[in-house]
């Protein structure tokens, strides 16, 4: 299954049981759909804001929310390593990410709890 396309328990509660199980099964199963994926601004930028309006996913994260980024590829792994990646601000449907000034791409799977 693709990126956040995990079945939703519709709000209004007329979500078919059914359905409505296979989301609780799916979340017992760790489909948490919480996830969303991004690169890292080339040089000379040293912060990446992803919104909620520019990067699907993003717009779960909340001010408390934790985040935990993912490498995926070699540079975005060199980088984490260096400790010169981290969460420098975040708020509704936002997080910036600082970052050292590099022209290598960087991509990110990012986790959001909360």
């Amino acid at each position: 299954m693709a990126l956040n396309q995990f079945l939703q328990v519709n709000p209004n509660g007329t979500t078919p049981a059914r359905e409505a199980a296979a989301v609780a099964n799916g979340t017992r199963q760790g489909k948490l759909n919480c996830l969303f994926e991004g690169s890292l601004a080339v040089a000379p930028a040293t912060t990446t804001t992803f919104t909620g309006a520019t990067t699907p996913g993003a717009e779960k994260v909340g001010p408390e929310s934790f985040i935990w980024p993912m490498p995926l590829n070699a540079a975005a792994a060199l980088e984490l390593a260096a400790g010169t990646m981290y969460v420098s601000a975040q708020d509704d449907e936002t997080v910036t990410f600082a970052h050292s000034a590099s022209a290598l791409a960087r991509t990110l799977r990012v986790l959001v709890i909360g």
